[in-house]
């Protein structure tokens, strides 16, 4: 670590501090507020100048594993003052051991900070939060709003309505800032309100800390995040040429998140994905049970922060949300334009077209937000294409309801049928946000084999749910022509012999190899058993459980969703298959 004496010479700091406008503001405002002291704020403090002149260095200190910088005042303070952690303020007048906390919204400060990479920030005195403190960096600008907001001049994000989203600190903690113009200040005032309704609720909406105002702007102060989920699927896609490219900046947040895996070799989506998709049903679910339609849904809305759990995805931008009123299912008929081209449904777009006086099957409801989640979810699981295809084509596909480049789920079944169905063009066929999260898309693998299990315990011979089930052999095992005849092939053509063999030794009777009930019985067998086979059958199946299933799943890619269909037909609603299409009390949605 260098500090600061190391890496600045004196004639330099004379130089930085030695201006006539600083000056001014300096004195004017401690004879403001005929008390303070002189100290150093920012992330990794190297080095404290005690002197708005730059008379003497302070001295640096190792303390507690944190950078604390230590100096004697020269305006008759006659303690010594510490900047601990760069957090609070310490006063102590023996050992550095000892101290007590002082509240900063009460210093007024001056100084220059150094950090690792040689930047500096010049900051300004505190006043009374009436006129704006401000720092300097070499290529950035802090400015202070009330009593605990600092603005820089950084810019992570804006909108056409000539709203921007700054990087901040708001009580030391890194924030984003959103700065909304006064004159759109209703839509502020309904972001905020959903907010505070919502925030706190669920980990997959971004956090809303608080809001400041001054003349011209509200500003909200919103948690901070690494990215947003188009610039996840641009750092660790290779399919389209577009993302060929890679950004300055999604290099350095690829070098923070690290090699993480969004893809599997068989081009499902990984664990962490489906867990980064599950949140975002999530966080819709949660809105939609404050009755709060988002209406904006897309990859830029949706926002990536690492965490010591891993990526966790939370949505955004609530600016033009609404909330239902209580006795109403669909927003009023002269409700104003929602979404962006491309995202919204077709009922959306229609209404856009049209007078205020809308038909009732074209009702603006929580359906809108369904259709932009289906739209989602086919961009994450395909790397980043869009079900209805390049943008000058989406929205005349969409009112067509033409889903272009819905083929490419040809062989991922669970994602072919919940995608389908979210982006019905009738908005009463699409199912509701909870439904979502119950669709075995969202299942884990340990949750898929229990199912296949489960299914396999209920199904007795000759039953209806067996003839169900066995009528789906076709489609789950394939057929091939034979003597000019579509002949259904038979499981054990795609399961390795020597599983086979040694898990027949712990079945009741023999497999069937035409039998559906019969491979599920297999599976079920291998999971019950898993721990007593030999390192030789463990190898060829996997581990248990996410091998496992990609094991089954690489052969029998339909298995899954038609024993579900089967299941949802004719034994839904026994007890055993309750937690598969129930959700339970006190479970995270997102788990």
């Amino acid at each position: 670590m260098l500090y600061g004496r190391d890496t600045i010479s004196l004639k330099d700091v004379k130089a930085s501090l030695n201006s006539k406008e600083l000056k001014k503001k300096v004195s004017k405002n401690w004879n403001e507020n005929q008390s303070g002291a002189l100290v150093v704020r920012g992330l990794s403090v190297l080095m404290f100048i005690d002197d708005y002149d730059g008379v003497q260095f302070g001295e640096s200190y190792g303390f507690c594993d944190k950078k604390i910088v230590r100096h004697r005042t020269i305006w008759d303070l006659p303690q010594p003052l510490l900047v601990a952690d760069n957090r609070e303020l310490v006063v102590s007048d023996k050992d550095p051991g000892v101290h007590e906390q002082v509240e900063l919204d009460n210093v007024v400060s001056v100084g220059l900070i150094w950090y690792c990479k040689l930047e500096f920030a010049l900051w300004g005195f505190r006043g009374d939060g009436r006129e704006g403190a401000e720092s300097t960096t070499s290529d950035d600008i802090m400015r202070q709003i009330g009593k605990k907001l600092l603005v820089s001049t950084k810019e992570i994000g804006k909108s056409g309505t000539g709203t921007v989203v700054y990087e901040g600190r708001y009580n030391d903690i890194a924030v984003a800032v959103k700065r909304i113009q006064q004159s759109h200040g209703n839509m502020a005032d309904r972001e905020i309100t959903n907010f505070i309704a919502i925030s706190k609720q669920n980990e997959n909406i971004v956090r809303y800390y608080g809001a400041e105002r001054d003349r011209d702007f509200i500003y909200l102060i919103l948690e901070l995040c690494h990215c947003n989920l188009d610039d996840l699927i641009q750092i660790y896609s290779t399919n389209s040429s577009k993302h060929q490219h890679v950004s300055e900046y999604l290099e350095k947040v690829k070098n923070i998140f690290g090699d993480v895996k969004l893809w599997k070799e068989n081009d499902r989506p990984s664990p962490l994905l489906l867990k980064l998709m599950r949140g975002i049903v999530s966080g819709l679910v949660d809105l939609h049970n404050s009755r709060i339609i988002h209406r904006d849904l897309k990859p830029e809305n949706v926002l990536i922060i690492g965490k010591s759990s891993g990526l966790c995805a939370k949505l955004s931008d609530m600016g033009i949300s609404r909330q239902l009123r209580d006795n109403k299912s669909s927003l009023t008929n002269n409700i104003s334009r929602c979404g962006t081209m491309g995202w919204k449904a077709k009922e959306c777009l229609l209404a856009d077209e049209r007078p205020p006086v809308i038909s009732s099957d074209q009702r603006l409801t929580t359906a809108m937000d369904l259709f932009s989640l289906g739209c989602l979810l086919f961009f994450c699981i395909t790397r980043g294409i869009h079900p209805f295809g390049e943008h000058d084509e989406r929205n005349m596909n969409i009112k067509k309801d033409i889903v272009q480049n819905l083929n490419l789920l040809h062989n991922f079944p669970e994602a072919f049928e919940l995608i389908s169905l979210l982006l019905k063009a009738d908005h009463q066929e699409r199912p509701k946000a909870n439904e979502v999260l119950l669709h075995p898309l969202f299942w884990d693998a340990e949750k898929r084999l229990s199912f296949l299990r489960d299914t396999s315990d209920r199904v007795t011979k000759n039953s209806d749910i067996s003839n169900a089930l066995e009528s789906t052999a076709d489609t789950i095992f394939e057929t091939e022509m034979m003597c000019l005849l579509n002949v259904v092939l038979k499981w054990n053509k795609k399961v390795n012999d020597k599983i086979i063999k040694h898990i027949s030794t712990y079945a009741r009777e023999a497999y069937k190899f035409n039998s559906v009930r019969d491979l599920l019985r297999l599976i079920g067998d291998i999971c019950k058993h898993y721990q007593q086979l030999p390192d030789n059958i463990q190898r060829l199946v996997g581990s248990c459980y996410e091998e496992i299933d990609d094991y089954f799943t690489w052969r029998f890619p339909m298995l899954l969703i038609e024993v579900y269909k089967v299941v949802c037909t004719h034994c839904k609603k026994e007890k055993r298959f309750g937690k598969y299409f129930n959700q339970n009390k006190g479970e995270s949605l997102a788990d």
